[in-house]
């Protein structure tokens, strides 16, 4: 399964910030650990700042399963290569 969320909204009572809120914004905290927990759940994350016209965080937060298809589905869409 594909995901793509565009974050926007973040109630840091509710929200898991992973406790880095001392470090940065909590609403860059949530962020930051749904990334890293979609990693830790074998999913490839990428990340993009967008327009604030889109959504005010500038956030897109992207995630593929972390297999061959899906690897090189990735770097099709984005161009890229390894």
């Amino acid at each position: 399964m594909q995901l793509s969320k565009l974050p926007c909204c973040h109630d840091l009572d509710a929200c898991d910030t992973g406790g880095l809120e001392g470090w940065m914004d909590g609403s860059l905290a949530v962020d930051a650990t749904r990334a890293f927990k979609l990693t830790c759940n074998g999913y490839t994350v990428m990340t993009k700042k967008i327009p604030g016209e889109i959504t005010p965080k500038n956030r897109l937060l992207m995630a593929y399963p972390n297999d061959g298809e899906s690897i090189r589905n990735r770097r099709r869409i984005f161009n890229t290569n390894p």
